[in-house]
């Protein structure tokens, strides 16, 4: 976006004379016909309209700055335009101020809310791990029990008995499937716990997008 193109499309021939006021007052006049929701505007004309807008306010602004290092600031206004200028500066920022306590608070209730989630994930997470490792050692247990015969069996040979042999192969296969399983629990683990992170930082996302959406076509309904 330029000078040139973003002045044709408010259709304008010169930003001289032109003020923050003015250029919105005329953004929003032309806004109401190009945006989406109307009849007959259209996503990407408005997209255009945006981005000429902040083209312009951008070189007003800079217009503004020039004119105020050469001034000498307030000592060229009179007691009644300090005054306005006080109270209308001080209504904004207390608007500001409302927005941003409004904004926070939607925005804690939203990282409280992930928080609780995460900690509840947590706590499964533990639980399923200590039982993973219970269930190991007592598979474990049994097979010693197993392979540590009793009297009657050392005295009495032709019962049953384990090899060490087999032993050892039953224990690295319970030892396997155990390595296997745990390592599963914790790619679940993670897997969640980035879907709930994630998933708060996209609500907040989407605040913050459908915040900005709502106070603009406020401003569209207002002017």
């Amino acid at each position: 976006m330029d000078l040139k193109k973003s002045l044709k499309i408010f259709s304008l021939e010169s930003s001289a004379g032109l003020d923050q006021d003015g250029l919105k007052k005329l953004y929003y006049k032309l806004a109401k016909d190009k945006h989406p929701d109307r009849k007959d505007g259209n996503q990407e004309d408005f997209i255009e309209l945006r981005e000429a807008y902040l083209f312009l306010s951008t070189e007003v602004e800079k217009r503004s700055l020039t004119k105020t290092k050469t001034s000498t600031g307030l000592s060229n206004l009179s007691k009644e335009e300090i005054l306005d200028k006080y109270y209308h500066d001080t209504k904004d920022l207390e608007l500001k101020l409302e927005e941003f306590k409004l904004n926070l608070k939607e925005q804690s209730s939203t990282l409280n809310k992930t928080k609780e989630k995460a900690e509840k994930e947590i706590d499964i997470f533990k639980v399923t791990k200590d039982d993973l490792k219970k269930n190991l050692e007592k598979e474990i247990e049994d097979l010693e029990k197993n392979f540590n015969t009793g009297i009657a069996q050392k005295i009495l040979f032709f019962l049953p008995r384990m090899s060490q042999e087999d032993f050892w192969i039953e224990y690295h296969k319970k030892v396997k499937k155990y390595s296997k399983r745990d390592s599963e629990i914790d790619v679940q683990f993670f897997k969640k716990m980035l879907t709930i992170y994630g998933g708060g930082l996209t609500d907040i996302s989407e605040y913050i997008t459908d915040s900005l959406e709502k106070k603009e076509n406020i401003w569209l309904i207002l002017h």
